[in-house]
């Protein structure tokens, strides 16, 4: 509990008493330095847009909250959508066009340093569609990939086996740049927005 500098008699004490107190940190110092904390520091101080702050807060669970957004998305263009939880390698089933198809969803915050966007341990042979959750500074947003994707991926993607790298499978890890593309795509169409004909386009 904060308890505010007093005088002997109890009253509160002036700001020029305060500040005749060896080592009294004021206000305003407190809050340059707060603002300094929270721009280097903290997790989410470069990120404005709220719904990115709401990602970044959720720590681990950012992607779960990844596979809840490009769940809503894909009912909000009128497909039907099952959660699989964690019961099979992908994440999502959605049915397009009169046939389900495999949808996994990876989830990454705009990096503090680089300012890249990193996504680990895809396997691109478990699914048939991929969707990038961009969490940015200053805005949210999904791109979905298909076939071309994951030639992509496969290609210039690295390889990545985890901590546990003798009994987990080798999956690829892909950076993209902060314009959410990356340098080795050069005019190749394998990443889309996601809209209802970008999805269909790729199905």
């Amino acid at each position: 509990m904060l308890v505010k500098p007093t005088t002997k008699k109890g009253k509160e004490m002036s700001n020029e008493a305060k500040n005749k107190i060896p080592g009294f940190v004021s206000q305003r110092a407190f809050q340059k330095a707060n603002q300094l904390y929270m721009k280097q520091e903290r997790k989410d101080g470069k990120f404005v847009d709220p719904v990115s702050k709401e990602f970044v807060a959720a720590g681990q669970e950012k992607g779960r909250k990844g596979e809840y957004l490009v769940m809503q998305m894909l009912q909000d263009m009128g497909y039907k959508v099952e959660m699989l939880s964690g019961t099979d390698e992908y994440d999502l089933r959605v049915k397009i066009k009169g046939t389900w198809h495999r949808v996994e969803v990876k989830t990454a915050a705009q990096g503090r340093s680089c300012d890249n966007f990193i996504y680990s341990g895809i396997k691109t042979t478990h699914y048939d569609l991929l969707a990038t959750v961009f969490v940015g500074y200053d805005y949210t947003s999904v791109q979905i990939s298909g076939t071309e994707g994951k030639r992509f991926i496969d290609v210039y993607g690295s390889n990545f086996c985890g901590s546990n790298w003798e009994s987990r499978p080798t999956s690829k890890v892909i950076c993209f740049n902060k314009f959410r593309t990356h340098c080795k795509l050069r005019g190749t169409e394998a990443f889309f927005d996601m809209t209802k004909k970008n999805v269909e386009r790729l199905v």
